[in-house]
């Protein structure tokens, strides 16, 4: 990174800015902190789960079989209004105090602010784990 512009730019965005791709909307949202609008679906938190296993078959490494419990979107695809914001995605509290009334608007807990609830089903699978050796 000899260049002085490319320095500046790798200082800002990384690897990623060097592209000749990247367009100012990129550099823009990587600055303020909302990153790169990536189409497709959503990330889901990570699952970490304990796995026992012997001292023998850490230095060997072994298959293990890990069963796991997740809620998916039933198959129907049916879903319905939310019941406590009445599908408007925000709750609106009101709070007496003395002769004052204070109204105040949150986002609804139930659908999280979506306005809509999809029905959930859990499902069962069981994962094959390998524990590399080592």
């Amino acid at each position: 990174l000899s260049d002085e512009e490319k320095r500046k730019r790798y200082d800002h965005t990384g690897e990623e800015g060097l592209d000749s791709d990247a367009n100012d909307q990129d550099l823009l949202s990587h600055i303020f902190g909302k990153g790169r609008n990536k189409p497709g679906r959503p990330k889901t938190k990570d699952v970490v789960r304990p796995i026992w296993v012997t001292l023998e078959e850490l230095y060997t490494g072994v298959n293990r079989r890990l069963p796991i419990t997740r809620k998916v979107l039933d198959p129907s695809g049916e879903s319905c209004k939310c019941d406590a914001c009445d599908g408007k995605g925000v709750a609106i509290q009101v709070l007496r105090m003395g002769p004052m009334v204070r109204q105040v608007q949150q986002t609804c807990e139930k659908c999280s602010g979506k306005g809509s609830c999809h029905k959930m089903q859990n499902v069962r699978e069981v994962l094959e784990v390998f524990v590399e050796k080592g």
